[in-house]
């Protein structure tokens, strides 16, 4: 499996502006200290089990510009994990969106971030290969093995949900509050019946609820409180008037 090259990174960073591809998303791709946050994603996937993935694709064309768009991490999971609303026009048309503004000048500074850029693509495609073996970018590139998988820290998007301790504590209360009254309802013998919120959540709001605006936050909540008053236990708390979740500025 190949990567990039430098001088198509070169390029796609001299035309980002240092901001994620996604629109109204102002996460730099490089912070001012020079630490590589941002991430290079393949509209067409570079693997066979990757997302939108084209086997008529030249390797060449796969890790070439027109198929590269540069992301914040936590966009380069959303449009890897959506795929049914990133399709490759979608992702296309961010791309084009988010280059027009830019201009293409290779400064110093651009060939420095875009080889930090390339460095860490190349762990990553060397972590798809060998699996669980990491890449170390010194004189010589040495792999080394190592035990285990780490998975990167992916910090949550501001103005989310999950970047909102109270509510993401008030919302992950809820489902727990769902699954104890699925889990006492004896008349439904399946030991999963608990578990599907999530999958209720996920098609309710055809995204991870994690990373919804602050501004979905009530309708979230006002979802799983109605799925916990139709399961049999709250009914039945209803019926006696008691209370079968408490509200959330009680919450602490």
């Amino acid at each position: 499996m190949s990567s990039p090259t430098l001088t198509v990174i070169k390029h796609l960073f001299a035309k980002s502006n240092n901001k994620c591809a996604m629109p109204d998303c102002n996460t730099p791709l490089v912070t001012s200290e020079g630490t590589v946050i941002g991430e290079v994603c393949h509209i067409k996937a570079e693997s066979p089990k990757g997302p939108r993935y084209d086997s008529k694709q030249t390797d060449e064309d796969r890790h070439g510009h027109g198929n590269l768009i540069l992301m914040c991490s936590v966009h380069h999971k959303i449009i890897d994990t959506e795929t049914r609303r990133y399709t490759t026009n979608k992702l296309l048309l961010i791309k084009n969106n988010n280059e027009s503004r830019g201009v293409v000048e290779i400064s110093p500074q651009t060939a420095r971030i875009s080889q930090k850029l390339l460095d860490k693509t190349i762990i990553s495609v060397v972590n798809k290969e060998k699996n669980a073996k990491t890449i170390i970018n010194s004189p010589g590139a040495q792999i080394i093995e190592t035990t285990k998988t780490v998975k990167p820290k992916i910090n949550p998007p501001p103005g989310s949900i999950s970047n909102n301790r109270k509510m993401l504590g008030y919302i992950k209360y809820l489902i727990s509050r769902y699954q104890d009254f699925q889990k006492c309802d004896t008349s439904k013998p399946d030991k999963n019946k608990y578990m599907i919120i999530h999958n209720a959540l996920t098609n309710k709001f055809h995204q991870d609820w994690k990373l919804l605006s602050e501004d979905n936050f009530s309708e979230v909540a006002n979802f799983l409180k109605y799925r916990i008053d139709n399961t049999i236990v709250g009914k039945r708390n209803k019926a006696k008037d008691f209370r079968s979740y408490h509200s959330y500025e009680d919450h602490k």
